[in-house]
């Protein structure tokens, strides 16, 4: 495939998204070295199927389920005894169900856990990080356990009103 052919190709509207291959386009177009371009889109047409059967092999033809966060949370929250609206109020206040980092702090994840805090918790000793989503949840589920909702006392503004919110409807 010639360079300029392959130009054309790349500025065509298709209905084939090259989305996957942009930061691929992007590491070689300043490089114009278009002949090793299309050795690795060809290395990857035929490396990406294998990917996504490595990943079906993985977790679906073997029976394992990964559950939500939000699922794995109630789940949590029914092995505990404790109030999964009131919990899933505080991830919603904190980060919206994403895995972020605070701009002005170390916090990160689901609960914003800050990095003295994550020290303190068993999960920390046995080798998990915050930044395992599901790590993250055990360490916000233990952080309420053993001291409330006073880890996050300063968005309670927030997240105490949408619990209240959601209670009530609830019990209605």
């Amino acid at each position: 495939m010639g360079r300029f052919r392959l130009k054309k190709l790349l500025r065509k509207k298709r209905r084939f998204s090259f989305d996957f291959f942009l930061p691929l386009v992007r590491w070689f177009r300043p490089k114009r070295d278009y002949k090793k371009f299309g050795l690795a889109i060809l290395f990857l047409a035929v490396f990406y199927p294998c990917l996504g059967f490595a990943y079906y092999e993985l977790y679906y033809a073997r029976g394992i389920y990964l559950p939500s966060p939000r699922e794995y949370l109630k789940d949590q929250c029914e092995d505990h005894n404790l109030d999964f609206t009131l919990l899933d109020s505080i991830v919603f206040c904190e980060s919206n169900w994403r895995m972020v980092k605070n701009s002005s702090s170390t916090a990160f994840g689901y609960f914003q856990i800050l990095d003295g805090t994550e020290a303190t918790t068993p999960m920390y000793a046995e080798g998990l990080r915050k930044f395992d989503p599901y790590a993250n949840i055990d360490m916000g589920v233990y952080l309420y356990e053993r001291d409330g909702w006073y880890p996050w006392a300063t968005s309670k503004g927030c997240w105490w009103w949408r619990y209240q919110r959601l209670s009530a409807t609830a019990k209605k």
